[in-house]
């Protein structure tokens, strides 16, 4: 061997701990040449584990061997030539593949670079450059892996992310600096009702409703919150994607990277405690106006016993000729009665339970034509087309009510004048009908009234709303948005319900159905 060689051979032993005494197998058809490699590669301090000459064999090899480094030959003999064979180890095996060859074309560096080696060495092999090689190819095998398993933990971890970002009820959304939406959670795809591939590089703005003033400078104001009041909770209007109008909650957050910041946030629907706060607010409301209605109908009540007492005393004394006024009196205290009873309706709980009688729809109905004629305008026309309803039960005076205030409400809604319609008959549903917060209304017969008008009718945002207590479409001072609400109330205590269709410019009809029962009615 030359000087330059043993040179060589004596600097090896002080870098074999460098490769790490690597298992390594060598693939090579000459055996003059795979004697060499063999022997420079254990002067390196690699453990040889095997010498094969052909691409079949190193394949058995290998996958039986598991070795840490391969030495192929780019041409060997056989069905199968190195890179062939690389290609099938390089799938099977983790190890580092040192190409070495005296190939040189661009057809063979071309399939050897597609395999992607950790490392080429040119024969005749020189042990300087051989033991380079090998250290590189080693080194850049190991990143390799290390980045990969770096890969893997990172797709892990974005997987376990996206899957408890996706289990959340809540949006999360994430924008870049322009702010264009760049993450959208399937809790954001149930509660915008979009699907994440038409929000993905659309600006967060067009999740704000432009109802309520420019989105562009909404949706700024929005991500750029951060900045001043981190983890700030700031209330905002959105649109669904079918338009639906309503209420965030949301606190967003801000990441900054080098070359770009994001922004992180969450977003909850607080719809639902906007209605719960809304309904003990109503609640409260109720209950004092009823405690105050209680105490103005018991004193309106003692006024009432006065006054009829007095005008008894007084038709006793008067003539013929004051008797006319003195009926008109009569009436008038009548109708107190009948308004001082609705107060006192309000004292109820609502859904508690009615003192009941069983009465004839159509004759309580008829029984009603006259008081109702009372409160209504000289330009009001009023029918009346009792059918046979059935008997029902009532506390005596809920059919007095429901018409008082149906007709009430028929009336307001014709300025003009115009025509109310009141007809009785019986119903029968076909199958179950739902009513809202109660048990739905089994299928069979139904004692029913028509309250009908053609006044201005009811537009189609009110009518979501005209159940629900204080709502009025009425001018300040006309109404005070409860006589359609303890109409229900009423109605549904005693097993039924009420329902309304409107048009525009044509008029309303408001349908109340209640249980018929089969006795005859008792006495009052």
């Amino acid at each position: 061997m030359s000087e330059s060689s043993r040179n060589g051979r004596e600097s090896l032993p002080q870098h074999a701990s460098g490769l790490g005494l690597p298992k390594t197998l060598i693939v090579e058809d000459s055996p003059q040449l795979a004697r060499h490699l063999e022997a420079c590669l254990t002067e390196l301090g690699c453990h040889v584990a095997g010498v094969v000459d052909t691409g079949e064999a190193a394949i058995s090899f290998a996958k039986a061997e598991q070795p840490a480094l391969v030495l192929m030959d780019v041409r060997l003999a056989g069905a199968l030539d190195g890179l062939e064979a690389a290609r099938i180890i390089k799938n099977e095996v983790d190890c580092a593949l040192v190409f070495a060859t005296g190939y040189s074309d661009d057809e063979t560096l071309a399939r050897a670079e597609a395999l992607e080696p950790s490392g080429f060495v040119l024969k005749p092999v020189v042990p300087a450059m051989l033991r380079a090689t090998l250290r590189m190819a080693l080194h850049r095998h190991r990143a390799e892996r290390e980045r990969a398993r770096l890969d893997r933990l990172r797709t892990e971890a974005d997987t376990r992310l996206r899957a408890v970002l996706d289990h959340i009820r809540d949006a999360v959304v994430s924008t870049d600096a322009e702010g264009r939406i760049v993450a959208f959670n399937q809790g954001a795809e149930m509660m915008f009702g979009r699907p994440t591939s038409d929000c993905i590089g659309k600006p967060f703005s067009q999740l704000l409703s432009p109802d309520d003033g420019d989105v562009e400078a909404r949706a700024n104001s929005l991500l750029g919150s951060t900045r001043a009041e981190p983890g700030a909770l700031l209330t905002e209007r959105a649109v669904r994607g079918d338009g639906t109008v309503f209420t965030i909650e949301t606190a967003v957050s801000r990441i900054d990277f080098e070359d770009d910041v994001a922004t992180v946030a969450c977003i909850r629907d607080v719809t639902a405690r906007e209605r719960w706060e809304r309904e003990v607010r109503l609640a409260g409301r109720l209950q004092a106006i009823g405690a105050l209605s209680a105490s103005v109908a018991h004193n309106f009540n003692n006024l009432l016993m006065s006054l009829e007492s007095n005008t008894f005393l007084a038709s006793r004394r008067a003539g013929p000729a004051a008797a006319p006024y003195l009926q008109d009196l009569m009436s008038a205290i009548e109708t107190g009665r009948v308004w001082t009873r609705q107060l006192l309706r309000l004292t109820r709980l609502p859904g508690g339970p009615i003192p009941v009688t069983t009465v004839d729809l159509r004759q309580a109905v008829g029984n009603t034509q006259r008081l109702l004629q009372r409160v209504l305008r000289k330009n009001l026309r009023l029918a009346m087309h009792c059918d046979d309803a059935g008997f029902v039960k009532s506390d005596g005076y809920l059919v007095e009510h429901v018409m008082i205030n149906l007709v009430t409400n028929a009336a307001d809604a014709m300025p003009d004048g115009g025509e109310i319609s009141i007809r009785t008959f019986k119903l029968r549903l076909s199958e179950p009908k739902p009513v809202a917060g109660r048990d739905p209304l089994a299928a069979g017969v139904y004692a029913a009234i028509n309250v009908s008008d053609t006044g201005i009718g009811i537009s189609e945002s009110d009518r979501s709303h005209m159940f629900e207590p204080f709502f009025s479409t009425k001018p300040d001072g006309k109404g005070t948005g409860i006589g359609l609400y303890t109409t229900r109330d009423l109605v549904q205590g005693a097993g039924g319900d009420v329902w309304f269709e409107s048009t525009v410019g044509v008029g309303s009809t408001f349908t109340v159905v209640l249980p018929t029962v089969p006795e005859a009615p008792t006495a009052p």
